[in-house]
Parts: C-alpha cells; structure tokens; sequence
C-alpha cells in the first residue's frame, strides 16, 4: 500500500532500526517505544488486521515473536517481553515485543468493577456469536 509506513519501512523507504528480517517478516525497533528494546514485528506483505492475514503468516509471526521473546529480554535485562497483538494504532497487521523490567506496562491500567449480571451479559453475548 502505497500510504502505510509499515510497508514503507519494509520496502526500506523509511529509516528503521532493524534487528530480524527474513523473507516474509521484518522486526525493528519502535521509534516511540513503551520501553527500551520496544521491538514491532511486521509481515512483509500488506495484511491490514490479524484477521485478513492468512493462516501461514498468522503462524509465522507467532514463531518469530516466540524466538524473538527471549532474545529481547536477555539483549534489555528484562524479566520477560510482553507480546501484544493491538491491531488498532495502524492498519498493517503486526505484533508488539515489549521487554518489562518489573511490571507489565498494562500493569497501569485500572481494572473496570463489574457485576455478575455484567459479566453473565457479555459472556453470553460472545457464546451467541462463536460458530458451533
């Protein structure tokens, strides 16, 4: 796609700081990183969600991400690299490698209280949709 910075980045038209490339995925660290090592892990290829990505390249960014993990976490002397899967900041399918000294950088976020009538409405909900 001619506008999306990660096919951009990927086609080597913008700056980037790589540490894995193969084939079909590039890892390079964020430029607006949660923590020092903050790694973004891309396909090559333009898949604008986890859900349009096919299966192999689910399968393959998955496997990257788990040799990746330990990796991070030794090169930042961290306790262990979250993997998160965001899909909402920009549209290229790709997966978040973020090494944590201590807590999660979710660890911030406040829990919402819910009732049991709340949680019974939105598990529910969900059942109604999952295929049989």
């Amino acid at each position: 796609m001619d506008d999306c910075i990660f096919c951009k980045v990927a086609n080597k038209q913008i700056p980037h700081y790589p540490v894995y490339e193969d084939d079909n995925v590039l890892a390079f660290l964020d430029i607006h990183p949660l923590a020092p090592g903050h790694t973004l892990l891309i396909a090559k290829k333009h898949f604008s969600s986890l859900e349009t990505a096919p299966v192999e390249v689910r399968a393959q960014m998955i496997n990257t991400a788990t040799k990746l993990r330990p990796i991070l976490t030794e090169a930042t002397d961290s306790k262990y690299t979250l993997i998160m899967i965001a899909g909402i900041d920009i549209g290229h399918f790709h997966i978040h490698l973020i090494p944590q000294k201590e807590d999660s950088v979710l660890s911030s976020a406040k829990a919402i209280e819910m009732t049991t009538e709340q949680f019974e409405e939105i598990r529910n909900s969900i059942s109604e949709k999952m295929p049989a």
